[in-house]
């Protein structure tokens, strides 16, 4: 049985006004505890899933778009569920697992001048119906939603 769970996404600015790192918060807003493995930022992983970062930037002249990107990391023969599930995190109604990623690891080296629109897409980690029904007669409750942020717009260079 699939939960609530939040997704929210902060930029972060240096002093110098250059974008520095994303703050990536999952919260469990259901009124009993969820669990989650730590999900990976940008790199594809069924086993503990993933934080995506997106964004679309406009230039002022309207010539360029993008979309982030990441990679695969991935792991091979997994342990059963119930012994995966002793390593993830347990959120309390109203907590939160928060992820930190600096820009230059999200691929945002340097930014062109424009209107940036970013948001974070989660991947939950992969399990299959027998798991999750083996956990939840365990006790366990899980989040296994796609999950998108809602959009931060900033302007870059202007």
């Amino acid at each position: 049985m699939s939960t609530d769970v939040s997704l929210k996404i902060n930029p972060h600015i240096s002093s110098a006004g250059g974008l520095q790192s994303f703050t990536f918060t999952l919260t469990n807003a259901t009124h009993h505890p969820v669990v989650l493995p730590e999900p990976i930022l940008d790199c594809g992983g069924s086993y503990t899933g993933a934080i995506w970062l997106r964004y679309r930037v406009v230039t002022p002249d309207q010539a360029g778009s993008g979309m982030g990107w990441g990679c695969a990391a991935d792991k091979y023969g997994w342990p059963t569920i119930t012994d995966r599930v002793k390593g993830w995190k347990t959120l309390h109604p109203g907590e939160s697992l928060r992820l930190e990623g600096e820009a230059q690891t999200l691929h945002l080296k340097s930014l062109q001048a424009g209107t940036y629109d970013f948001w974070a897409d989660y991947t939950p980690p992969s399990v299959t119906s027998d798991e999750a029904r083996t956990l939840m007669q365990s006790g366990y409750q899980l989040s296994l939603k796609e999950l998108t942020s809602e959009h931060v717009h900033l302007e870059v260079g202007r």
